[in-house]
């Protein structure tokens, strides 16, 4: 049975103001749309879209160009680079009225179609949220005859749908139906586990924050476990690793070593080590190579970015989100910073501090355009219709 979230948004007044569900289901239908016309038309490219630079030097396209306003603050507010959007479409705060204790989110992903899993340690549950709606669909959770779920982070989908889960305190993965059915624990050699992610041959990643290692589980089976750090090919010393993705297309994967402010990237078909990033290369105006560092400070989230060889990562001591380009291994943007510009009208010091994240713990890419950011200060879930997505 569907269940409301409580919103950080209050009610509009006047009838000329849309609703907050309004604007949520405006947006979320644009994003469909976007992502359907970009699927259908692969030759799209961002030069041939409408667009003007607006009074600050900010690049709006036309197609995304309006601003929904509501109680002093605008839904429609956007994060702009010269090259990229980033607009909020809602805050989440995904505690509801049968919750104990205010949530601590400590897992995100998207679900394929578009419903966001959330993982809440203070509560012991796993939720899965309407984003166009804002209701809780499903919660996840393990009957206390055959035990509990006592510190659920990360989390992933897999391809039969069904959500595993860790469980960093009972040091186990525990798998789920789609309808938050309880099916098993399982997870031999784990000690804290901390994130997981799936490659496309169906195989399962997890990092382990409490014995410094990445795992790798074949087909969901305790007798095809591969300690990948223990590989003779690897020539990296782990710190602490924490978020990890697989990148899209193929088969290898990254995970952030928050104890080096590192980003790691290993090709899971062999598991050797390919590179590792802690310092940007870029190029001098003389064709010589130089390095330049990327100055992360405790960087724990990471997504892949669809049809690109590229990740996103939430750096949260710099209170941004960083586009890292794998293929010249340089940040090609910040999407969401300090010192990016708001767009949209009568916005002051408090909508600023909507629409930016002060300490982004956690991140997740979904279907249509959507970003999703945990803001570690606030625990919310802000929803951002990431436009660089669509190729604009």
């Amino acid at each position: 049975m569907a269940r409301a979230i409580s919103q950080d948004s209050a009610n509009s007044s006047g009838n000329s103001t849309p609703s907050s569900a309004e604007v949520r289901q405006t947006l979320w239908r644009e994003s469909k749309a976007h992502a359907q016309s970009v699927d259908s038309d692969s030759s799209l490219e961002r030069q041939g879209s409408s667009s003007s630079i607006d009074a600050n030097g900010c690049l709006r396209h036309s197609s995304s160009d309006r601003d929904f306003t509501e109680s002093g603050w605008s839904a429609g507010m956007a994060l702009a680079t010269k090259d990229i959007e980033c607009h909020l479409v809602e805050i989440l705060n995904p505690r509801t009225k049968f919750d104990s204790n205010d949530c601590n989110i400590t897992g995100l992903t998207f679900k394929s179609n578009g419903d966001l899993l959330v993982s809440d340690s203070a509560n012991h549950k796993v939720k899965s949220l309407d984003v166009s709606t804002g209701q809780l669909k499903v919660e996840c959770t393990v009957p206390n005859k055959q035990g509990s779920l006592k510190h659920p982070k990360g989390l992933c989908v897999l391809k039969s749908n069904q959500i595993l889960v860790a469980d960093a305190e009972d040091a186990k993965l525990k798998l789920f139906t789609q309808d938050g059915r309880y099916l098993a624990s399982f997870g031999r050699d784990l000690i804290r586990p901390c994130d997981i992610t799936v490659l496309e041959n169906g195989n399962v990643l997890v990092t382990d924050e409490g014995s410094d290692k990445v795992f790798l589980y074949q087909n969901l089976s305790e007798k095809g476990i591969v300690d990948l750090t223990s590989e003779a090919n690897w020539k990296y010393d782990i710190g602490q690793p924490c978020g990890i993705t697989a990148i899209s297309g193929g088969q290898n994967f990254a995970f952030v070593d928050k104890g080096k402010n590192t980003i790691v990237l290993i090709d899971g078909g062999n598991g050797r080590l390919l590179d590792s990033y802690y310092r940007e290369k870029s190029h001098s105006s003389d064709g010589a190579c130089k390095s330049i560092s990327l100055h992360l400070d405790t960087p724990t989230g990471i997504a892949s970015e669809p049809q690109a060889n590229s990740i996103l990562i939430s750096d949260r001591e710099n209170s941004r989100v960083i586009r890292l380009d794998l293929n010249t291994c340089s940040i090609t943007r910040e999407v969401i910073a300090p010192n990016i510009d708001l767009q949209g009208q009568g916005q002051g010091q408090q909508d600023m501090s909507k629409v930016k994240v002060k300490k982004p713990e956690l991140l997740a890419v979904g279907p249509g355009g959507l970003l999703a950011v945990v803001d570690e200060d606030s625990q919310r879930v802000k929803i951002y219709r990431y436009m660089d997505y669509y190729k604009l």
